[in-house]
């Protein structure tokens, strides 16, 4: 079966449409429009309120699902594999079939289809902490990178490795649109590989933690931010992935 001709689920890199018997997710409600939530405080003597923060709110999907088996017990044991299969301690990568593109979240509410039949509509909820939908990883490669496509919100960052072609004493990454640095101090050897993803803080050199090499001062770090047509540069070649991300 062609599972991107509709809204098939992959939750944590299984199809539950293809893993389970009887099983067919029939539609999904969430991934439309998404409020902002503002905080407002009032201002004596004056009309109305100020907007002092906004925000993106969190996601949440509920997914519809039909489920139907010929006997009592085959359809207990098909509701009790979903569970297991929807059961994640951690976000989970979640992909729809009629849509390009990866969620991450965990299921946290579950409505069962109707106990006294073999057959039934039930649904479940997928919280999303991260509201965005991430595409595929984008690579470039170079001295100099041209970030794309444009896009209103900040692409995901994913990792940066550079392989140092001489010896060198510091090295960094910069953000000739914005400004921002990665800073690192200390001297390199020739075929030194330097891996860094900021996102989860990790900065090898070698395939050894070496997060003390990072100028914390001058460095952006995990606020390094990249936008659509930003341009990015290093005295050394690099392999720079990152994933675009929509609302």
């Amino acid at each position: 079966m062609d599972y991107t001709r509709y809204c098939a689920l992959e939750f944590n890199n299984i199809v539950l449409d293809s893993a389970i018997e009887g099983y067919m997710t029939i539609n999904v409600d969430g991934r439309g429009l998404l409020r902002r939530e503002i905080k407002t405080v009032k201002i004596p003597g004056r009309a109305g309120e100020r907007i002092v923060d906004q925000s993106i709110p969190p996601r949440e999907l509920k997914v519809y699902f039909f489920l139907k088996a010929d006997r009592d017990r085959d359809f207990r044991k098909r509701l009790i594999y979903l569970h297991e299969l929807l059961t994640s301690d951690e976000d989970a990568r979640i992909r729809f079939g009629d849509e390009v593109g990866s969620r991450f979240g965990r299921c946290t509410d579950i409505d069962d289809p109707p106990y006294d039949s073999n057959q039934g509509i039930g649904s479940f909820m997928l919280y999303c902490q991260d509201p965005f939908l991430y595409q595929e990883a984008k690579i470039l490669t170079g001295n100099r990178v041209i970030i794309y496509p444009l896009s209103v919100y900040s692409h995901k960052l994913e990792e940066i490795k550079i392989k140092v072609s001489s010896d060198r004493n510091g090295l960094f990454v910069r953000n000739i649109s914005t400004g921002q640095r990665i800073i690192l101090l200390g001297d390199f050897a020739a075929g030194d590989n330097v891996v860094m993803r900021p996102t989860d803080g990790v900065l090898t050199v070698n395939n050894k933690p070496d997060l003390p090499r990072l100028d914390y001062v001058n460095s952006a770090w995990q606020d390094f931010e990249i936008f659509g047509e930003d341009v990015i540069d290093c005295p050394e070649e690099m392999v720079f992935k990152y994933r675009e991300r929509r609302l």
